[in-house]
């Protein structure tokens, strides 16, 4: 799925009279709501002390006016990036191109920390998301608030697996174009009623392979029961699963 651009020149499907732009400033706030306060007290902006030499040339260039941003004075004994750091958070949260790394600062945490926000707001803001913040803990994390953040980001066909073996009836909010056999079943094998939801060609196939799976595991448990080999039991015919269907 292609990363969109230039959020300014989006509506928000959400928020009425609004650019996507100005709802990720608002998610941007409500993520970091000390760092907009300038109190000190940002756990983010306390530990970007790493990138000392980065913050340096971002406030050079706040003190030469590139930005209309002000950074406060440090406060006795309190390091002087916190309120640079500060400052810069709200430069990331002005952009309206996001990228992973601005100002040589790897910023991938902080946008997808930003965008579980974001993406209660207005899920159409992660077609702006840099792609590497959607990992698997990303996902399996949001999906649960948002399951509709599915249809504007690509999910490797594990991770879909492992969202409805820990919860089938997610299956349903799924968008029909990322449900592939192994998905389906994954589900079915825990919450077979499921099968209703899927429409021809597939639901046949899954509802075939599940019943070649009940079939294969009565026969393990019969020969584990009986402890001598048996005539393997036959694989239910295309008949039988339509009868199932």
């Amino acid at each position: 799925m292609e990363m969109l651009t230039d959020m300014h020149e989006y509506m928000s499907s959400r928020w009425s009279d609004s650019t996507l732009d100005e709802v990720y400033q608002y998610a941007f706030r409500r993520a970091f709501p000390n760092a907009f306060a300038k109190n000190g007290e940002c756990p983010t902006c306390n530990s970007l002390d790493w990138c000392a030499e980065q913050l340096k040339r971002f406030r050079l260039d706040c003190d030469l006016g590139q930005f209309s941003i002000e950074l406060r004075e440090a406060e006795p004994g309190e390091d002087w990036t916190v309120p640079v750091a500060e400052a810069f958070l709200e430069y990331l949260s002005l952009q309206t191109t996001l990228a992973p790394e601005v100002y040589g600062i790897d910023v991938t945490e902080i946008l997808g920390f930003v965008a579980k926000f974001a993406a209660d707001d207005d899920p159409l803001l992660m077609r702006f998301m840099p792609p590497s913040i959607f990992t698997e803990e990303w996902v399996l994390w949001t999906v649960n608030i948002v399951p509709s953040i599915l249809s504007h980001i690509e999910v490797d066909e594990a991770i879909l697996v492992k969202i409805v073996e820990r919860e089938p009836v997610q299956l349903i909010c799924f968008p029909h174009n990322i449900v592939t056999k192994n998905v389906a079943l994954a589900a079915l094998r825990i919450q077979p009623t499921l099968l209703e939801i899927f429409e021809n060609p597939i639901k046949m196939d899954v509802a075939y392979a599940l019943l070649r799976e009940f079939h294969d595991e009565i026969h393990r448990l019969k020969k584990q029961l009986s402890g001598t080999e048996e005539t393997p039991l036959l694989v239910a015919s295309t008949l039988a699963a339509e009868e199932v269907v």
